[in-house]
């Protein structure tokens, strides 16, 4: 079986043995710097790519990902989703209310907050409580 084109070594003519494939094309310039046949750069299957090979691997990756800020898109991402999670349940629990009997939302709520982490569940089930109380009140 074939590696795709990416994974390749592609030996065309006039290049020398040091370059390496990128995207089916040669990096122009570049060196590895030990043989390629060391460090599984010429390998066909992941299964032939050496230890060594698979650090050079996660050092990629790893300054890839500080280059792309990969943790600060994340944390933006995990911020704005707890921002968002209490007027979501607030909503959810009142479109419900209107729907259905709003402690029957609550108590669906629950059942699928026995399968979050203890903390959250709690948090949430608190939130839950107080739209329910607020609908049962009349202040929705």
């Amino acid at each position: 079986m074939d590696a795709p084109a990416w994974w390749r070594l592609d030996d065309g003519v006039g290049r020398s043995p040091g370059t390496f494939a990128h995207l089916g094309g040669t990096v122009v310039g570049q060196q590895a710097r030990e043989p390629l046949g060391e460090r599984g750069r010429s390998a066909d299957v992941p299964n032939d790519i050496p230890k060594r090979g698979w650090q050079d691997i996660a050092w990629r990756v790893v300054r890839a990902a500080r280059r792309d800020r990969v943790t600060m898109f994340a944390a933006g991402v995990a911020f704005y989703a707890l921002l968002a999670l209490f007027p979501t349940i607030a909503a959810v629990i009142s479109v419900w209310g209107l729907l259905f009997d709003p402690v029957e939302a609550g108590r669906q709520l629950y059942t699928i907050s026995r399968f979050m982490p203890p903390d959250a569940a709690n948090l949430i089930d608190q939130q839950a409580q107080d739209v329910v109380e607020s609908i049962e009140s009349g202040n929705v």
